[in-house]
């Protein structure tokens, strides 16, 4: 899948049920600086902050939010092969 997919697919299932995020909080990696990034940060009026890659320490709340996540769909992911 690539970069516009994920971008279309994000604004059409998860913006149109929720609302965009106002800030995005980035551990400043390279997929997250591409022009598509940009533009859709730009038409959906999101600011970005970045962290430090790889320094959970200057991440906390982020990190946290992920390990929740992570803890909260891993029952719904099979790890089978199809």
């Amino acid at each position: 899948m690539d970069a516009q997919t994920v971008a279309k697919r994000a604004i059409e299932i998860w913006f149109s049920r929720w609302v965009a995020p106002v800030q995005l909080h980035l551990n400043g990696g390279t997929n997250f600086e591409s022009i598509l990034i940009q533009e859709s940060n730009e038409v959906l009026e999101t600011c970005e902050t970045q962290t430090t890659a790889f320094h959970s320490k200057g991440n906390g709340p982020a990190e946290r939010t992920n390990r929740t996540l992570k803890t909260l769909l891993k029952p719904f992911v099979s790890h089978e092969k199809a």
